[in-house]
């Protein structure tokens, strides 16, 4: 039977941490490890974990760092599985979710990861069963295009993938603090994968979710993924082209939002310079100034 190590990263997730952390250990899977990383929480997360008397939790408390990366790499360095599962604190997994993922994968032997469906929930309520209406079924493929160019996200709760992977794609970028999507992109490049079309994570949005919180990230690390990929020859100069401009335009907006308007201005003539004829861009950057006054 195939182990699976499952990594959690935590900062100030005491109230909902619990929850997580039961998921994990009471799937109908053997889990072999839950591997848990703390960012350097100062609420009771410490307390919550050692109230667990099971002998697959491993728990590592590091200095605060906010980088998420950093924290996913760490826990790598201990997992000792033949796959590998990520679940973030405020995230819940159905019952059933490592056996259906681990069925699907021995059904499809070349498929070296697999990512299923997931309910969305905003503040305690849900908001989507279902976030791949447009897939109908089950699926194996290669998803790399479609995730380059956001046709597809792939939320790291979801995904169980090959440890071995690793040999070839490497780990996470630790210059990014946020780079979970390039990183499940470069295994996407190199292997199969599997859709699982099933709902099998609870997603939890809040106030207070790490990605909410870091949106410019998000679209810096994508515009990182598209030039190392471009220099790589793993994408067309046109498909490059067409998602900079795309991952420039969304940069400059959440920048606007921020008050960094000097940033957001460098990156709507960046756009301009790509598509002269982007109109949305030109008002964009005209409104700036209104900003300032603001």
């Amino acid at each position: 039977m195939k182990k699976v190590s499952i990594i959690l990263i935590t900062y100030n997730r005491a109230y909902v941490l619990s929850e997580a952390i039961s998921s994990v250990l009471q799937q109908d899977y053997p889990v072999l490890e839950l591997i848990i990383i703390d960012d350097g929480s100062n609420d009771n997360t410490t307390e919550i974990i050692k109230s667990y008397s099971d002998d697959r939790l491993q728990y590592h408390y590091l200095n605060h760092c906010g980088n998420l990366s950093i924290l996913r790499n760490e826990g790598m360095k201990y997992a000792n599985g033949d796959f590998i599962a990520f679940i973030d604190s405020d995230d819940i997994w159905e019952t059933g979710k490592l056996t259906k993922q681990i069925e699907k994968l021995n059904y499809y032997p070349n498929a070296k990861f697999c990512f299923c469906d997931v309910k969305e929930w905003v503040n305690g309520d849900l908001k989507k069963s279902s976030v791949y209406s447009d897939y109908p079924s089950t699926i194996k493929k290669k998803f790399f295009e479609e995730l380059v160019t956001g046709k597809m996200f792939i939320y790291p709760s979801s995904f169980l993938f090959e440890k071995d992977c690793l040999n070839e794609t490497g780990y996470l970028n630790n210059e990014l603090p946020l780079s979970d999507n390039e990183f499940m992109y470069r295994i996407a490049y190199s292997n199969e994968g599997v859709l699982l079309k099933e709902s099998l994570v609870n997603i939890r949005k809040q106030a207070d979710s790490f990605v909410k919180n870091r949106e410019e990230e998000v679209w810096y690390e994508m515009i990182y993924a598209l030039n190392k990929f471009y220099g790589e020859k793993k994408i067309s100069y046109t498909l490059f082209q067409k998602e900079v401009h795309k991952s420039r335009y969304n940069l400059a907006v959440v920048l606007s939002k921020k008050k960094k308007l000097f940033s957001a201005a460098k990156n709507l003539l960046a756009c301009i310079s790509i598509n002269p004829l982007f109109w949305k861009a030109y008002l964009r950057l005209l409104a700036l100034p209104i900003q300032i006054l603001k």
